[in-house]
């Protein structure tokens, strides 16, 4: 499906032309910009996101072109504008709002970062609006009439929305920046950061890397996020429901009818694949002893898997009215609701294939050996 959208001008080298972008439903047709270079992909690589390109070895620079095309679309308009930063082929939302300025970011995987910097010292309010967000007219005047300096709302994406799905984070898509001051000291934030990729800037802007709030800029800069979802119109190639399963295996949302919360939620989107190689095989009929249940995530994964019976032990407060909620009424799951502080695993041979996860260095020291009986304890390093 194609539509036509507004038309804009944008500015190459000494002449410019005029033209519309068109929604693109698909991205059927190859195509190569900027860091995308098909010859560095995977072999077996379908569709890939511009976002998360890494950084060259080489010096991280901006091609330039950004700032060009932002000061060529700020030359034919006036106030408080929207900005789309997009690549060219994947611009598929049209902003409720007028003026709209649109910069092509594909020509530097470092050309966000220039754009965004270009954009916060202009001296002018705008709205960023990432190409794959399609806010309404309503979400767009709630940004724009709130009192915050920097406001948002969040966005949704395969696994629910953002916010709630990574915690009180933020997220860059769908942004008003409205108070000169705070811009230009976020501006010299970046600044000083120095050129970083798109999703690496999104990461450095709402989370713990810089501290946007801290001295010496003592202004915070994290956005207000207004209740709702944008709805986002960009799918990634490698979310878990679009992975080809193999036999066996589940998939994401095969859990979605769980109650679970961030940052479990994160663990098993990001995890799952793990599961399927490091806890597997499951006795068929067996019972599993699953200590450290969370909110019951990996009590669904071990049922799937054929597993007859799960006790499950969780010590956090957060998780543990959650893995009630999803299977204190299951007669196939057992849950203890303790923290562990010490673990004794005598059990006659079944410790066979026991996995155990560690979040510290450590050894194995050697208590006892008797006749078959081998007794051991983990001990920090």
């Amino acid at each position: 499906m194609v539509m036509a959208y507004s038309s804009h001008s944008h500015a190459h080298g000494n002449h410019t032309h005029t033209h519309a972008h068109d929604f693109v439903d698909n991205r059927s047709d190859p195509h190569e910009h900027g860091w995308h270079d098909a010859a560095e992909q995977p072999d077996d690589a379908t569709d890939y996101d511009d976002s998360f390109g890494e950084e060259p070895l080489a010096e991280r620079v901006p091609s330039g072109r950004a700032a060009v095309e932002l000061a060529h679309g700020l030359e034919t308009t006036e106030g408080l504008f929207a900005l789309t930063p997009y690549v060219p082929g994947m611009l598929k939302a049209k902003v409720p709002y007028e003026p709209w300025v649109m910069v092509d970011v594909s020509h530097s995987q470092y050309d966000y970062w220039d754009l965004l910097v270009k954009a916060l010292t202009c001296g002018r309010p705008f709205l960023l609006v990432e190409h794959d967000m399609a806010p309404t007219r309503d979400e767009v005047q709630a940004v724009l009439s709130c009192p915050e300096p920097v406001c948002t709302i969040s966005y949704d994406s395969y696994w629910g929305d953002i916010v709630e799905f990574f915690g009180d984070m933020g997220a860059i898509g769908f942004v008003a920046y409205k108070n000169l001051v705070a811009n230009e000291r976020l501006a010299q934030c970046l600044f000083e950061l120095g050129p970083v990729t798109w999703s690496k800037l999104d990461g450095y802007m709402y989370r713990s890397e810089v501290a946007l709030s801290q001295p010496p800029h003592g202004l915070a800069t994290r956005p207000h996020i207004h209740p709702g979802s944008v709805k986002h119109l960009h799918t990634y190639g490698e979310r878990p429901v679009d992975k080809p399963a193999a036999n066996g295996c589940c998939h994401f949302n095969d859990y979605s009818h769980l109650h679970i919360r961030h940052p479990w939620k994160m663990w098993l989107v990001t995890e799952l694949d793990w599961w399927h190689k490091d806890y597997l095989p499951v006795p068929q009929g067996g019972t599993v002893l699953d200590v450290g249940a969370g909110c019951g995530e990996t009590v669904e994964f071990y049922l799937r898997h054929g597993a007859g019976h799960v006790i499950a032990v969780e010590g956090d407060p957060d998780a543990i009215p959650l893995l009630r909620q999803n299977f204190g009424d299951d007669p196939r799951v057992t849950i203890v609701a303790a923290h562990i502080d010490k673990v004794k695993v005598d059990i006659e041979g079944s410790e066979e294939a026991m996995d155990l996860e560690t979040h510290f260095p450590f050894r194995w020291d050697t208590l006892r050996v008797q006749g078959g009986i081998v007794q051991q304890r983990l001990v920090r390093t």
